[in-house]
C-alpha cells in the first residue's frame, strides 16, 4: 500500500468523509499542538507533520516523534457549544476511542485504550504503547468561555525503528502486521470518528 501524507492527500480524504477544515502538512516540526496553538486561522484546522523534533505528552513528557509515525492535531473553535466544560476531560478518551476504532477499521490491528491518553496493543512480550494523545484549551480568563480545543494524537504506524529504552515497551502498527499503511487515509478516519463520537457534526 501507498503511504502519501501531505495535504492534497489529507484534503481529498476530508472531503470524502464529510469534516471541513483547514489543512496544513509539515515534513518536521517542533510540535503540532504548539503549532495548532500559533495558528490564528479562526476556522476548524488539522495540522499533520511526518516527523516531531519535541514531541509532548501529559505533564510535559516527551513522546517519540520518528519516521514513519502520524502526528497530527485537531483545532476547533467555540467547543462549548457542543461540550460544556465541566466535560472537557471527556476529549482524551474520545479521540483514544476515536483512534482505536479506526486502526480496527483500516489496519485490522485490536488496541486498548489505557486512560486517559494511551491506546496499547497486547503482545506476546506484553503491553506496547501504539499511540498517545494530549488535549489542550484555551479559556478566556474573564468570561471564562472556551475559546478553543486542540486534541494531538501520534501513534506509531509505519514506524520501523525506536530508540533502545523504547524497544520493550513501544511498538508500531507495522512491526505488529508487516504491512505498511496509508497515514493520510488514517488521520482522515480519526478525525471523522472523532468529530461523531464528540457530537461536532
Amino acid at each position: 500500500m501507498a503511504d502519501i501524507l501531505n495535504k492534497h492527500e489529507i484534503e481529498s480524504g476530508l472531503a470524502r468523509l464529510g469534516p471541513d477544515f483547514l489543512v496544513m502538512h509539515k515534513k518536521i516540526t517542533g510540535s503540532t499542538n504548539n503549532d495548532a496553538k500559533e495558528a490564528k486561522t479562526g476556522k476548524n484546522l488539522i495540522i499533520a507533520a511526518d516527523e516531531q523534533s519535541e514531541g509532548r505528552g501529559r505533564y510535559g513528557k516527551s513522546f517519540f516523534s520518528g519516521a514513519g509515525g502520524l502526528y497530527f492535531s485537531i483545532k476547533i473553535y467555540r467547543p462549548e457549544k457542543f461540550f460544556g466544560p465541566q466535560k472537557l476531560d471527556s476529549y482524551p478518551l474520545i479521540m483514544a476511542e476515536a483512534a482505536k476504532c479506526a486502526v480496527y477499521d483500516l489496519c485490522g490491528v485490536d488496541l486498548h485504550v489505557k486512560p486517559p491518553n494511551d491506546l496499547m496493543y497486547n503482545s506476546a512480550a506484553g503491553q506496547k504503547k501504539i499511540a498517545g494523545i494530549l488535549t489542550e484549551t484555551s479559556i478566556k480568563p474573564d468570561s471564562r468561555e472556551i475559546s478553543y480545543l486542540i486534541a494531538g494524537i501520534g501513534i506509531n504506524v509505519n514506524t520501523e525503528t525506536f530508540p533502545g529504552e523504547l524497544q520493550s515497551i513501544a511498538s508500531s502498527l507495522k512491526l505488529i502486521t508487516g504491512k505498511t499503511f496509508d497515514r493520510a487515509d488514517l488521520l482522515c478516519a480519526v478525525t471523522a470518528n472523532f468529530m461523531k463520537l464528540a457530537k461536532f457534526n
